[in-house]
């Protein structure tokens, strides 16, 4: 069903304000007296829309008038059946978000719609109405209650009944989608289809044999609102021969003002369609207003003509209050244009409002889907867990009906033996095995118990490390090698994460080699390699390590590998590099260690190549004397820290967030220790241990409501609230 021909009801929109771009969808077509839905949208891609270009006649107040037709509109096309008529092919469309519509539409076919013609559909006195006139159904048939829709100076919409009503049988009921598939519901009236009837007119007076037949009167459309007064006529200041025009325009009856408007209108407007035809003039029209402005420069360059010149134009009749109401129209001009920018700002905010408050909306439903998976997560894993336990159970019970059945074959066997001498026996083996171990001590000399590592002081060891660092190339302070062997004397198990490229493996081998566990003694661990037991490095007290590098990459359940009892029974050191985009770290690890978070190197930073010469070797320090050499102080930690301490212990518990014991002996030993061999001030020291051995288990086990009250929580703590910015392997 092609629009050419066709009377149409549609609807408007603008979908750019900022370059006064409508465009108008077709809804409804008359035919037969009744409307129907036109349902070919694919003739005009994108989104079964036309692009509308001014007329000519209306290039000065377009915009003005598309605005005040609102939401309806109305296209008659029935005076032009051709479809290159007032639809063309749109030459800027591109199928992109900048120019979407492939056909443009005239503006002069686009009309308000008459009133009574079209009807919203609303369910309540207090909706707002798309279309003039509205009729009020809160129940499924329609009433017929006509509502008209009033805006104040504030631009507050309301809905005013009035006194008209309306036969509801009589319409047409339709629920279409718009342009954003939002559901419109409105009637039509066909009846305002047909004219009213009008007494014949008066037969005319036969004109002359050669007179030109009068044009016939345009009929009357009542169910279009024109709103455009039609075409202004010739303009009377022109002779009958500049209205002919018979040597200059090849078109008789247009005048030279006509050839000027037609050439502008096809220069502006006709290349949104086709191409210019043939018979156009291509000289150029002279126009006589540019003809006056060149002479009026060609006098006004010559200054003593000046004076003259204004005094001869004041002299015109008329000609002040023509420069006023120029200047008042450029003022005019100039005020217009400012609202239509304020206008186009704030309808650009409004949708950026809106967006804004979609994007909010967006994010909740996201917050709310992470949870609801957390939760799901969580349960699995619980579930999984008694399963297991479950399993384990039914084995346990199982050894034991097996234990049992054993020990009482074997107290069955012993009563068998009923003459005493298997007992006999066995009380002559256990004392002759008992005497000849007594007799074996006494002939050989006690073992001493071994130690392999020597004694080494607090300031020796500091020593050792800032050079081992130094000698690489990476120089530390005293304060910071004083916190790193005060982590390691009070954990067996030290983990080190950061950025990639910050040099975590290098910080554990320097750190190793500067406590002598180097050779044997030092044992590294790639990612998804076993470590069991009997590979672990050395051997007596000496300081030992086994280092796990990248231990969060290789997808086991536990990064430590099960190595974390061997560094709680004093037998090695296991130190682990974490990669921020690994494997998410249990809360039940961080617990277990301190969590030393080392900073990507800035470019603005100085820098040396390291030393050629090989680092020494440093003789081994046993565990013992590492131990002793930063030794707990608790004296030393201040009454002020031990009330924040609490205090912070406190606001924890509120939220839900318990700190373990172990964490809170680990926090009370490091400060302690820490304290009084550092130039650092307690707070900060507080700060530096929370920041590492408490605050990891925190985030990778607390609820989002405690998530939500750290920052405030820990204000006066700035190594904490960083950290709550660092991209931790945890699970959010």
């Amino acid at each position: 069903m092609p629009l050419p021909g066709k009377f149409c009801v549609g609807i408007l929109e603008e979908d750019n304000p900022l370059k006064s771009y409508f465009r108008f969808k077709p809804l409804l077509v008359e035919q037969d007296g009744r409307y129907v839905p036109f349902g070919e949208y694919e003739t005009y891609p994108r989104d079964g829309c036309l692009r509308i270009v001014p007329d000519k006649n209306e290039s000065a107040r377009f915009k003005a008038r598309m605005r005040e037709i609102g939401l309806f509109a109305v296209v008659d096309l029935t005076a032009h059946p051709n479809r290159n008529d007032k639809i063309r092919d749109n030459k800027n469309f591109r199928d992109d978000d900048v120019e979407r519509n492939a056909s443009i539409l005239y503006s002069d076919v686009v009309r308000e719609p008459a009133d009574g013609l079209i009807y919203s559909v609303l369910s309540s006195a207090e909706d707002a109405s798309p279309a003039p006139l509205a009729l009020l159904c809160p129940e499924e048939t329609l009433l017929g209650e006509v509502w008209r829709r009033e805006t104040d100076e504030e631009g507050n919409v309301r809905l005013v009944q009035t006194d008209r009503t309306v036969n509801a049988d009589a319409l047409q009921r339709f629920d279409l989608p718009g342009f954003r598939e939002e559901t419109l519901s409105f009637c039509v009236d066909p009846s305002a289809l047909r004219p009213a009837e009008k007494p014949e007119p008066p037969k005319a007076v036969p004109a002359p044999e050669k007179a030109e037949k009068p044009a016939p009167a345009p009929e009357e459309k009542p169910w279009i609102c024109h709103s455009l007064p039609f075409p202004p006529p010739a303009d009377p200041r022109l002779t009958p021969l500049e209205r002919v025009q018979c040597g200059l325009n090849p078109r008789r009856g247009r005048s030279l003002q006509e050839i000027i408007d037609d050439k502008w209108r096809r220069s502006r407007f006709d290349q949104l369609g086709h191409s210019v035809p043939e018979l156009t003039q291509t000289e150029p029209a002279e126009n006589p207003v540019e003809k006056s402005v060149e002479v009026l420069r060609s006098v006004w360059r010559q200054p003593e003509l000046r004076g003259e010149l204004i005094r001869s134009l004041s002299e015109l009749e008329g000609m002040n209050d023509a420069m006023e109401a120029g200047r008042a129209a450029a003022r005019q001009s100039a005020a217009n244009r400012e609202l239509n920018d304020l206008e186009a700002q704030r309808l650009e905010l409004l949708a950026d409002l809106d967006k804004l408050r979609r994007g909010r909306a967006e994010l909740r439903e996201k917050l709310k889907q992470e949870i609801r998976r957390d939760e799901a997560a969580s349960l699995a894993d619980a579930v999984e867990k008694t399963r297991r336990a479950r399993e384990e159970q039914a084995r346990c019970e199982l050894a034991a009906q097996r234990s049992r059945a054993a020990a009482e074959t074997a107290e069955d066997a012993i009563r068998a033996m009923s003459d005493g001498r298997f007992e006999k026996r066995l009380q002559e083996f256990c004392v002759e095995s008992r005497a000849a171990e007594l007799l074996g001590r006494l002939s050989m000399p006690a073992p001493a118990p071994r130690s392999d590592g020597e004694s080494a002081d607090a300031e020796t060891l500091v020593a050792r490390v800032m050079e081992t660092f130094a000698a690489a190339g990476r120089a530390v302070n005293r304060d910071e090698a004083v916190h790193w062997l005060v982590c390691a004397s009070q954990s067996p198990v030290l983990l080190l994460s950061g950025p990639a490229g910050c040099g975590k493996t290098q910080a554990a081998r320097l750190l190793a080699a500067a406590l002598g566990a180097a050779g044997e003694r030092f044992r590294a661990f790639a990612p998804g390699e076993d470590s069991p037991s009997e590979r672990l490095p050395g051997e007596g007290d000496a300081a030992a390590v086994a280092l796990l590098d990248d231990a969060n990459l290789s997808g086991c359940a536990d990064p430590l590998r099960g190595l974390s009892i061997a560094a709680e029974e004093g037998r090695v050191l296991v130190w682990a590099t974490l990669q921020d985009e690994g494997m998410p770290v249990s809360a039940r690890i961080f617990d277990r260690a301190f969590t030393l978070r080392l900073e990507a190197e800035r470019a603005d930073s100085e820098w040396k190549p390291a030393e050629t010469q090989p680092i020494a070797e440093c003789a081994p320090v046993s565990r013992g004397a590492l131990r002793e050499a930063f030794a707990p102080q608790p004296d030393a930690i201040p009454e002020t820290l031990r009330t924040r301490m609490d205090g912070l212990r406190r606001a924890l518990g509120a939220l839900d967030v318990r700190l373990s014991r172990r964490t809170l002996t680990a926090l009370w030993n490091a400060c302690a220790a820490e304290i009084p061999r550092s130039g650092r001030a307690p707070s900060e020291i507080l700060d530096r241990a929370l920041a590492e051995r408490a605050l990891p288990a925190v985030l990778a086990s607390a609820s989002m409501e405690a998530l939500t009250a750290l920052p405030k929580l820990l204000e006066d703590f700035p190594r904490c609230r960083a950290l709550l910015r660092e991209p931790l392997p945890i699970r959010y």
